[in-house]
């Protein structure tokens, strides 16, 4: 059994809960949580409506943070403060949220990552390749899914995906669509007159998401300071 022990900001939400469903499987502790009291969704560990309520005695080894881009001040002061290593997925922060977060990751381990999937990193990877030998002679577009309750829009995911395209394709259309229950479907597509090319991901579920985040998570465990990436873990 891992002894790594998480606290888990956004435990009740539905990443959260994916979490927890995660590492109940894989014999993870969970030791407290951010959220709402959810208590027969997430398990036998306490939540906290604020980082403000949180024991200063609560002893853990990383946390893993899906919770709001609202709440990304409140954060970084809790990880200083507690000089915790952290593995932050949430997405729609600002320049100035991402900006001090780097910084923030010279006094302690941070791991960033706007997708957790190993798949959406191969992904990334593809685009890039794809754009680099097509040159700007083709027609670019992104297509992203998601269920009905998320609120930012374009995805994290999408607009990494643009950004892998390259500085040209800077301006590159995005096409959200929320509906239903869909856990994440992102699709790049390359089109000339005679011919589609299309470069794709579907989440099956957000397990998926919940095992990069843990295994991000035991990467980052006992890392010095320093801001971490998929990249990084994957290498």
């Amino acid at each position: 059994m891992n002894k790594t022990r998480i606290f888990l900001s956004g435990a009740s939400g539905r990443m959260g809960l994916a979490i927890t469903d995660y590492c109940q499987k894989a014999g993870i502790e969970i030791v407290a949580g951010l959220g709402i009291d959810k208590t027969s969704k997430n398990g036998s560990y306490p939540l906290y409506s604020s980082f403000d309520l949180v024991p200063a005695d609560l002893d853990f080894d990383v946390l893993i943070d899906f919770s709001s881009f609202a709440l990304a001040k409140d954060l970084r002061n809790f990880i200083r403060d507690r000089q915790c290593p952290a593995v932050i997925g949430t997405t729609a922060y600002s320049e100035e949220d991402e900006k001090a977060l780097l910084e923030l990751s010279s006094d302690v381990p941070i791991f960033r990552s706007s997708n957790m999937s190993i798949g959406v990193y191969v992904l990334n990877k593809l685009v890039k390749e794809a754009s680099r030998l097509l040159d700007g002679h083709y027609d670019v577009e992104i297509i992203e899914k998601h269920h009905r309750w998320k609120k930012d829009q374009p995805s994290g995911t999408a607009l990494t995906l643009q950004e892998s395209l390259g500085p040209d394709r800077s301006s590159c259309p995005i096409h959200s669509v929320r509906i239903g229950a869909i856990a994440g479907d992102h699709e790049v597509l390359f089109a000339s007159d005679e011919e589609i090319i299309s470069l794709s991901h579907h989440a099956e579920n957000r397990s998926v998401f919940a095992r990069g985040a843990v295994e991000a998570a035991l990467f980052l465990k006992n890392r010095k300071p320093g801001f971490y990436t998929m990249d990084n873990l994957l290498s």
